[in-house]
Order: C-alpha cells, then structure tokens, then sequence
C-alpha cells in the first residue's frame, strides 16, 4: 500500500470542523482591496471639471487602449489633455508593477476604468464606437454572432457581464491577445468571473 496519500477519514482525523464553533464563510478575509464604495467617495471628491477630464481619460483608455504603457490624448471642446497628466494632477497611479496591492482609496488607471465601466458602456452605445478590441480582435463572422454584446468588449468590461454569450466574447477575444502578446488576460478574466460567481473554479 502506498502510504504516501491517506484516505479521508485518516486526513479530517487530523482536526475536526466540529472544533470550529460559530466559524462561517464571513471569517474569510479576501485580500482584495478594490472597495467600490470608498472608491466612489474618493471620485466624488472631484470638482465636476476633473470629473469630466477623468471620465474621457477612462474612456479614451478602454476604447482606444495604452499600448506600450503610453496613454496618448483626449480633447474636450478644442482643449488637448495629455492623459499622464491628468493622472499626475489627480494622484491617479498608472503603469505601475503588476499585481501590485493598494489600499482601498487609492485610484489606479485601472481601477478608474473599472469604476467608470457603465459610463464607458453607454459611451460606445451612443456614440457607435466599438473598443479596440472588438475592432482588432474579432473576425467579421464573429463581430455578427455577438453583435448585440460589443459594448461589453473592452478591457473593464469583464465586470459587466451577465451571460454565457458575452463571457464566451470576451474569452474568445483575451484568448486571441494573450496569444499574439504572450500575456495573461484571459487567467485575469476568469478570476473575475469567479469572483462574480459566473464561473466555476477549475471549469473552463
């Protein structure tokens, strides 16, 4: 017999769940910072003119993207803005390490993209301007199959999602990054999607 794996009853005689009185799933402490509530008051915080500024910025970002970490310009009226700067003045952080944790009143770039997530969808919807991603990441046969769910395809709006249709959309156009850039969005996406219960851990 290979003693090297035990069986159930010699592994929970270790310690027994009965020793656990009164402890439940509100005992889990998540070690994700994003605070939805505390992010919001912190953008309330702004006058309406940074609002305005930052809104277009996480627009601009999740339409247009931030290839090679640059996030290019917006306009409002003729005015031209450098993004960077706009995050510089308003103490946005942006291109910082991967997986980097933060408090939970501490903008990001992407955290703004997430917080702004329905601004951003009811941008594309009025204004008909699909998100790179859709542009460059979906064939012509599958811009029609998913047509009714294209203001869900931009980077953020994995926290929109409500059905099968538009996470496979969004699964079909991470997997096609990650492959010509080496990259790990669709690991990203699922995460998320777990963490919503619209996936199954394990289950692709």
């Amino acid at each position: 017999m290979d003693n090297r794996y035990l069986s159930r009853d010699e592994l929970l005689d270790c310690f027994s769940l009965e020793n656990l009185a009164g402890i439940t799933k509100d005992n889990l402490v998540s070690t994700d910072s994003y605070n939805e509530t505390v992010l919001k008051k912190r953008f309330d915080e702004y006058s309406q003119t940074n609002k305005a500024l930052l809104v277009m910025c996480a627009i601009n970002v999740a339409v247009l993207g931030a290839g090679g970490r640059q996030f290019g310009k917006i306009k409002i009226n003729q005015d031209v803005y450098d993004i960077t700067s706009i995050f510089d003045n308003s103490k946005i952080l942006y291109n910082r390490v991967p997986n980097e944790k933060y408090d939970e009143d501490t903008l990001t770039a992407r955290r703004l993209v997430r917080l702004l997530r329905f601004q951003i969808q009811e941008f594309i919807q009025k204004e008909k301007r699909p998100s790179y991603l859709w542009l460059k990441y979906t064939t012509d046969e599958e811009k029609q199959k998913f047509l009714q769910h294209y203001s869900i395809c931009f980077p953020g709006g994995e926290h929109l999602v409500r059905n099968k249709e538009e996470i496979n959309l969004l699964v079909l156009v991470y997997s096609k990054l990650d492959a010509k850039f080496k990259t790990n969005f669709l690991d990203r996406l699922k995460r998320v999607l777990i963490a919503r219960n619209l996936m199954v851990p394990g289950i692709a």
